[in-house]
């Protein structure tokens, strides 16, 4: 959770857009000068996320996976995690 600087479902609703949409969650890498600084934000689709407990567990573990290999990324750069 150190890499984590946002875990909330506030202003979340602009993150769930294409192919987004229907997720649970997303978690949104920082980067400094092209490169990646290990820190995350994490935002959750109330409308999906929070259909269950069961969901919300799932849906927490998933994203913080993503925390745990962007954290291991800092310093590489943003592209190697980016679409070209």
């Amino acid at each position: 959770m150190e890499n984590v600087r946002k875990f909330t479902v506030e202003n979340a609703e602009g993150q769930f857009t294409g192919r987004s949409r229907g997720a649970g969650g997303v978690t949104i890498a920082d980067a400094k000068d092209g490169f990646l600084t290990g820190m995350s934000d994490v935002y959750f689709n109330r409308n999906v996320a929070f259909s269950s407990a069961r969901q919300l567990y799932n849906v927490m573990g998933h994203e913080l996976l993503h925390v745990s290999q962007i954290s291991i990324l800092a310093g590489q750069p943003i592209s190697l995690i980016t679409e070209s």
